[in-house]
């Protein structure tokens, strides 16, 4: 609920460690071709999420 937080996050989120992160998460869903219902817990700004729901567009996701 305080922007200068979401703010502060959403650039630490685009930091190299974390792009590596989602692409490896991404890479290992793929293998699966899920097709059923994904929970992000603690989705934070959403930038996981959103990118899992381009390249997997049959999962069914919360976050």
């Amino acid at each position: 609920d305080n922007p200068e937080v979401a703010k502060a996050f959403e650039k630490m989120t685009n930091f190299l460690p974390f792009k590596l992160l989602r692409r490896k998460v991404i890479s290992r869903l793929k293998k699966f071709n899920p097709s059923g219902k994904l929970v992000d817990i603690g989705c934070g700004s959403g930038n996981l999420i959103i990118q899992i729901a381009e390249k997997l567009p049959k999962l069914n996701l919360v976050g």
